[in-house]
């Protein structure tokens, strides 16, 4: 953690060596074979896993059920908001260590969960002032970092649909991904250049403003509810549900990622569109642990 260019050597590199047993104590599972074990029992019994998984979820209204796809949890509502602040501030000192970033001289700046969660409630009232609905779709076009981090969960706080895109793209590929995904607004950094075909009335840079007044209420929405709009790798656009997506990210975070919870830090190179990063990043949250970004 002193030295954060040394886990990104170690992560974009090739290990052939045997891991110190001392990064295993708590594992969920003793050897991949146990984890192959699980994933077999998990595909067997998948209703009674996704409702099990899904007594983790902080639910604003309990679900019936766990129904049938299209209309999984019917008659629940919940926010991805929940689970990743509001459960965690009742289990830990909410002033702990939540989002690690690296700077441009290789240092390491933290955020506590406490300062995150305001973060985003600033985020979420520049949103808010913007007149979006529940269900309007943003682009997000950021790199990872914590401008990433807070827009994405100030969108998914406000019952908006998060369109990522990385801001790398060509301007082209942005503003048709915005048209096809049929966004409303597109939130950048203050420092982003103009974009083909967006205007700028539908363009939102998002200022760091200093903490002030409590921001905008956090709104329940259904489960099958958009949390996403992604692509796939042949272009192609689907939507992931809030509560299918939280399942989702609750999994990785404690079967793949290996989430021990308190102080325990999931270092990450992510790509700020793809479906691992997200979950990743919110499965972390969600299950108490801490973000890093490379």
């Amino acid at each position: 953690m002193n030295q954060p260019s040394h886990f990104a050597k170690n992560l974009l590199g090739i290990s052939t060596s045997t891991p110190d047993k001392s990064l295993s104590q708590g594992s969920v599972f003793d050897s991949a074979s146990d984890y192959v074990s699980f994933l077999d029992r998990a595909r067997e019994t998948a209703p009674s896993y996704w409702v099990r998984t899904a007594e983790d979820l902080v639910w604003s209204q309990p679900h019936q059920g766990l129904g049938k796809p299209g209309d999984w949890f019917s008659g629940g509502t919940l926010n991805i908001w929940g689970p990743c602040f509001d459960t965690q501030a009742l289990k830990s000192d909410s002033r702990a260590a939540g989002l690690h970033t690296v700077g441009p001289d290789n240092t390491v700046n933290a955020l506590s969960t406490e300062e995150l969660a305001a973060s985003v409630d600033r985020a979420a009232a520049q949103l808010a002032a913007a007149g979006l609905s529940v269900g309007d779709r943003v682009l997000v076009a950021l790199s990872p970092g914590d401008s990433w981090v807070r827009s994405i969960l100030a969108c998914l706080k406000l019952g908006l649909v998060c369109v990522p895109v990385s801001p790398a793209e060509s301007p082209a590929t942005v503003s048709r991904r915005f048209e096809k995904a049929g966004c409303q607004l597109m939130l950048t950094d203050p420092s982003s250049s103009p974009v083909d075909k967006i205007p700028e009335s539908k363009i939102l840079r998002l200022r760091d403003d200093p903490p002030g007044e409590q921001g905008p209420a956090t709104v329940p929405v259904g489960p099958m509810h958009p949390a996403f709009v992604l692509s796939d790798a042949a272009g192609q656009l689907f939507t992931v549900p809030t509560a299918g997506f939280m399942v989702q990210a609750v999994s990785a975070y404690r079967y793949l990622l290996d989430g021990r919870g308190s102080g325990d830090v999931t270092w990450m190179l992510p790509r700020p569109d793809h479906t691992s990063a997200l979950a990743a990043m919110l499965g972390t949250l969600a299950g108490g642990g801490e973000v890093g970004i490379l």
